[in-house]
């Protein structure tokens, strides 16, 4: 399940999408229904461009249940207008392949929503562009996607809560919701490791502020999501994690061994100790795509994750980092994980180390870009894209124009694979290596830079 959504301004994902070459789909929205057959409440797509008017759905979903079948015909679900029904009844998106909300759905009544993917095809998730989410009035509701029932909370107490009495539970997020009147928490808001799956729906949850207090391992929204546990659609709005003595910590997660996808995030990570310090994610030990962060880090560290020993693609980050005489680095703390089709860019100054993506390449690095500023004050190692690099470098590139600390890597650790390109030139197109059904450029997008087709910036 996706977002394409970017911090600020959460429309090019649908223009990413519309940009490459057409394809069969069966919408809902405000044209005229066309080329859709509907015969007790299942609406099926009988041409490969076919359409199902807002008002004709909604006025079904009052008097009965109504599924959306595109089938091989249409292969993909794209919601195109707002859909809204408070009636008891079930809206189910049955696709062939994948789906793709570009509006709000609201169920604003005791109704159920049902979401399947891939039915016959392969390859497809659930998207939510735009602005777009799924919000419940009832918390009552039944919502089953893919064969799954989740169970609809509305409050990181109610989660938390919730969590804690099913840690291998299934949880979605039945609306936005700002902890501005939460006060500050003194310990993660979730502190059970969490191995279920969590869906934000395309949610967002806000102004969350925790001040641990004394030792402890793990801080972030979620302390820890262990191995088989997910964490998809969900957008963070000024969630400041400050923490005097803590190993691990970051907006979202202080450890991850599970699979997050399509979260943004923004705000502030502060740690008083030199500590495993992420944007997104204090330690990475699993899979991690299609995410971005643009936090700011007072204590240094990593603008996206601060350490990374599992597997980084599709994702970026814009941080703005000051620090002292700690590691530092755009995008992610180095291990022995992979970081594949990820840039950087933002800010960051160190005094110690001073690293453009990571500071340690023991795993995979390719296909990626920084163009960043990196201001040295002094660092005793320093490298625009690495400091230590042990492991495999391909399609590798830094700004020469912003990010110019002299090399790519460390003389005494180099990595002649990645190529400084000016800032011209990372504009005038893709850089080789870097494949087009993932990688976009366009001089009115992430200032002419290139972007992710998948995860664009706002």
């Amino acid at each position: 399940m996706s977002i394409y959504r970017g911090v600020g301004g959460l429309t090019l994902g649908l223009a990413a999408l519309f940009s490459a070459p057409a394809q069969a789909l069966l919408s809902v929205s405000t044209h005229p229904t066309a080329r859709v057959s509907c015969s007790a409440g299942v609406c099926s797509a009988t041409a490969a461009s076919a359409n199902l008017n807002m008002t004709d759905l909604q006025n079904m979903l009052a008097t009965s249940d109504v599924i959306l079948k595109p089938g091989s015909v249409a292969s993909d679900i794209l919601v195109n207008a707002p859909v809204t029904w408070t009636s008891t009844h079930t809206f189910t998106l049955d696709s062939w392949r994948g789906i793709t909300v570009n509006h709000p759905m609201m169920v604003e009544g005791p109704g159920g929503l049902v979401v399947t993917t891939n039915d016959g095809g392969t390859s497809g998730e659930l998207q939510f562009t735009g602005m777009a989410r799924v919000e419940f009035w009832d918390l009552s509701s039944p919502l089953a996607i893919n064969g799954t029932a989740y169970t609809l909370e509305n409050s990181l107490a109610g989660l938390a809560s919730a969590i804690a009495a099913n840690p291998s539970g299934n949880f979605a997020l039945a609306k936005g919701y700002s902890a501005r009147g939460d006060g500050s928490y003194a310990t993660s808001p979730i502190t059970t490791t969490f191995t279920g799956h969590f869906e934000g729906l395309g949610n967002t949850i806000s102004n969350v502020t925790a001040q641990p207090r004394g030792y402890q391992l793990d801080v972030g929204l979620f302390s820890i999501l262990g191995a088989g546990g997910t964490i998809h659609d969900l957008h963070l709005v000024n969630v400041r994690m400050l923490a005097s003595n803590t190993e691990r910590i970051g907006t979202l997660l202080g450890r991850n061994y599970g699979e997050v996808s399509y979260v943004t995030a923004t705000g502030m990570v502060k740690s008083y100790k030199n500590s495993k310090s992420g944007g997104l994610i204090g330690d990475n030990l699993g899979v991690v795509r299609r995410v971005q962060a643009t936090v700011t880090l007072p204590g240094g560290a990593a603008g996206l994750l601060g350490m990374n020993s599992g597997s980084l693609s599709e994702s970026w980050a814009s941080p703005t980092i000051t620090a002292g005489n700690v590691a530092t680095t755009l995008l992610a703390g180095g291990a022995t994980g992979s970081i594949v089709d990820c840039y950087a860019v933002g800010s960051a100054s160190g005094s110690y180390m001073l690293t453009g993506l990571t500071n340690l390449i023991q795993g995979t690095l390719a296909n990626s870009y920084v163009a960043g500023v990196l201001t040295d004050l002094g660092a005793t190692f320093k490298g625009n894209v690495a400091v230590f690099n042990t492991g495999t470098v391909s399609n590798v590139y830094w700004d020469t124009t912003t990010t110019n600390l002299g090399w790519g890597c460390d003389p005494r650790y180099s990595c002649p694979q990645a190529v400084g390109l000016s800032d011209a030139q990372l504009k005038s197109g893709l850089p080789t290596g870097f494949d087009p059904t993932i990688w976009g450029h366009d001089p009115a997008i992430n200032n002419g830079l290139p972007y992710l087709l998948h995860n664009p910036p706002g």
